[in-house]
């Protein structure tokens, strides 16, 4: 549970609460899927970050669902806000973001430093994302 609001928007448990139950249903088909324990599922992190993402870290079973080479690392986006900035940029659940700003993503905790990082520079943000074997950049501004 988070319990702490940060620049970047990550947010109180309430403001999330409708995001993990769908993510937890997502999950729960997941576990099924791929055979996670409930256990194992219960332990994904999932933070919301700003501007309208919500992410998590990339398993294996991500990967393998997705056709995402197994050495690809970063932050899987779950969902995004509808008429948010990541929404006009056509990020969609299922994208990964492996890169901030030239810096490579290992967890959605990575992500959302690097973007809380550009919102208090008033910065942009370029995002490297992948969707299967595509990858595209995508900027999001801060300023």
């Amino acid at each position: 549970m988070i319990s702490a609001t940060t620049d970047l928007g990550l947010a109180l448990a309430n403001d999330l609460r409708p995001i993990v139950l769908r993510v937890a249903r997502e999950l729960r088909k997941e576990t099924e899927q791929f055979g996670v324990t409930s256990r194992q599922a219960t332990l994904l992190a999932v933070v919301k970050a700003s501007p309208g993402l919500t992410l998590r870290g990339l398993t294996d079973q991500d990967r393998a669902r997705l056709g995402v080479p197994s050495d690809v690392n970063g932050a899987l986006v779950v969902a995004v806000e509808p008429d948010s900035a990541a929404a006009d940029k056509g990020l969609e659940p299922g994208d990964v973001i492996t890169r901030v700003n030239q810096k490579p993503v290992t967890s959605a905790n990575a992500a959302v430093a690097a973007l809380k990082t550009a919102k208090k520079d008033k910065s942009n943000a370029l995002l490297l994302v992948r969707r299967g074997d595509a990858q595209r950049f995508v900027a999001l501004s801060f300023s």
